[in-house]
C-alpha cells in the first residue's frame, strides 16, 4: 500500500504532466480563434456587398483599400457602372442595367461604426467565419475584379461622401444573369464554399444559399 507521502508525490507528478497538455490545448484553442476571420454579407435595397475588417487584409493584397481613410471596415460591392454610381431609381435606367450588358464598377465604402449597427440598418445580413486561407482566396478574387491602369493599379471612376465611398473600374460585364448577387456568390465559391453562382440573381436567393454555411444576423 502506498504511503500518504507517495500518494501526494504521485498526484503532483500527474498534475505536472497535465499542466503542459492543458496549456497546449489552450494555445491550440487560441490559434484556432486567431485563424477565424469574420466576413459579413449585407444587402440594402439595390446594394449587396462583402464587409471586411481592414486589420485582417494583408497589406497591399487589395491595393484599392489604400485609397480609403483609416477606417475599421470596408464594404465592397460590384454593380452596373452608371446605375451604381447614380442610384436614383427610374424604370428606364433599371431596364438598361438589367437587359443591356454593360460595364461595371466596384464600390468601396469605409466606416467605423459596428457591423451590428450596419446590419440593423440593412435589409439582410449574414456572418461567415472563414479560415485564413479562405479569406485570402476571397481577397484575391476581389483584387482580380479591378481593372488595372497603366501603372498597374486600380482605376478610380468616382468618389463621393467626402472620399468615404470610392468607385473603381471593373473587369466584369453586368446584366440580368450576372448581378451584384451573382458576383458575391462567385466570390464565396472562389473562397472555397459550397455555393453555385448559377441562378443567384437576387439577394433573396443569395442569402438563402449562404445560410447553409453562414450565421443569419437579420
Amino acid at each position: 500500500m502506498k504511503t500518504p507521502e507517495l500518494k501526494i508525490i504521485g498526484l503532483c507528478m500527474a498534475l505536472m504532466a497535465l499542466g503542459p497538455m492543458h496549456a497546449g490545448a489552450q494555445a491550440e484553442s487560441a490559434r484556432d480563434a486567431d485563424d477565424v476571420v469574420p466576413v459579413y454579407l449585407v444587402n440594402s435595397a439595390f446594394h449587396t456587398g462583402f464587409i471586411l475588417e481592414m486589420r485582417y487584409v494583408p497589406d497591399g493584397l487589395i491595393p484599392a483599400l489604400k485609397d480609403l481613410g483609416p477606417y475599421q471596415y470596408a464594404d465592397i460591392g460590384w454593380g452596373q457602372e452608371e446605375y451604381y454610381q447614380n442610384p436614383e431609381f427610374t424604370v428606364a435606367k433599371a431596364a438598361r442595367a438589367l437587359f443591356i450588358p454593360s460595364t461595371s464598377v466596384i464600390r468601396i465604402e469605409g466606416f467605423n461604426v459596428s457591423v451590428d449597427d450596419v446590419v440593423h440598418w440593412s435589409d439582410q445580413g449574414t456572418r461567415i467565419d472563414m479560415d485564413r486561407a479562405s479569406f485570402i482566396r476571397l481577397c484575391v478574387f476581389i483584387r482580380d475584379a479591378f481593372t488595372r491602369g497603366e501603372d498597374g493599379g486600380p482605376v478610380i471612376a468616382s468618389k463621393s461622401a467626402g472620399g468615404a465611398v470610392l468607385f473603381y473600374k471593373s473587369n466584369g460585364t453586368y446584366h440580368l444573369f450576372n448581378t451584384c448577387n451573382t458576383w458575391i456568390a462567385l466570390g464565396l465559391k472562389r473562397a472555397g464554399y459550397p455555393i453555385s453562382p448559377v441562378g443567384v440573381y437576387t439577394a433573396h436567393e443569395l442569402f438563402r444559399r449562404a445560410r447553409k454555411f453562414g450565421v443569419e444576423m437579420k
